[in-house]
C-alpha cells in the first residue's frame, strides 16, 4: 500500500449487514475505507461484489479499486462521492434509480444520486456492451498464455476491461492499461485495476 494509504480504515465483512452499519455510521465521517473480503474458492461467507456495491451506492458511496491481500483473500477501497468532481457510470445511476424503487436509498445517497444526474456520466459515449479494442486484440495475440487464461475470463469481466481501455484520455494511459491487463491475464487475475 501507499504511504499516504495506510491510515484507511478496513472493515472485515461476512454478512452485508457488517457493511451497511459500518456505512450507516461512518458515510458522512469517513472518506474512504477497505473492505476484506474472502475469495470465492474459501468456506468463509463474503456478500458478493455486487450487494457491497449496491450497499455502498445507497449512502452516497462507491467501489474504485481491488488489490489482493494473500490467497483467500483481497480488499475493496470505497470512497465517498465527492460533490463537486464525482462523475457516475451509466451502471451507477441504473443501479441508483432501482435501490431508489425498492426504497433502499439514504437521504445522503438519494442527494449525491441528484447531483449525479445533473453530470454527463464518465463513460458517456462508450458503448455499453464494446468489442475488444484492436490494441488489446493485438497484444493477446503476443502473449499465448494472456490471450488463452483472458478467452476464459467471464463475458462480464472482459466488458468491463474494453470498458477501461475505452475510457483512456491519453495513448499513453491506454498503453498502461492494456500493459496491466495482460499482466493480470497471465495471473488469471480478474481484477480491475
Amino acid at each position: 500500500m501507499k504511504k499516504a494509504e495506510k491510515e484507511i480504515p478496513s472493515v472485515e465483512v461476512f454478512k452485508i449487514e457488517q457493511w451497511r452499519n459500518w456505512l450507516k455510521k461512518n458515510h458522512l465521517k469517513e472518506n474512504k475505507v477497505y473492505v476484506i473480503r474472502y475469495k470465492n474458492h474459501t468456506s468463509s461467507p463474503s456478500p458478493p461484489t455486487q450487494d457491497l456495491m449496491h450497499e455502498a451506492i445507497s449512502w452516497g458511496w462507491i467501489d474504485t479499486t481491488a488489490h489482493g491481500i494473500d490467497k483467500n483473500k483481497y480488499m475493496i477501497k470505497y470512497s465517498k462521492r465527492n460533490e463537486k468532481t464525482s462523475k457516475w457510470s451509466k451502471n451507477t445511476l441504473r443501479y441508483a434509480k432501482l435501490l431508489i424503487k425498492r426504497g433502499r436509498m439514504s437521504e445522503h445517497g438519494l442527494k449525491m444520486y441528484k447531483i449525479g444526474l445533473k453530470k454527463k456520466p464518465h463513460d458517456y459515449g462508450i458503448p455499453d456492451n464494446p468489442k475488444m479494442p484492436p490494441e488489446l486484440k493485438k497484444a493477446l495475440k503476443n502473449n499465448k498464455k494472456a490471450r488463452v487464461n483472458f478467452n476464459l475470463f467471464p463475458p462480464s469481466s472482459k466488458k468491463m476491461f474494453y470498458r477501461l481501455i475505452l475510457k483512456a484520455k491519453t495513448q499513453e494511459t491506454k498503453a498502461k492499461r492494456i500493459k496491466n491487463l495482460v499482466r493480470n491475464a497471465i495471473n488469471n487475475d480478474k481484477t480491475l485495476r
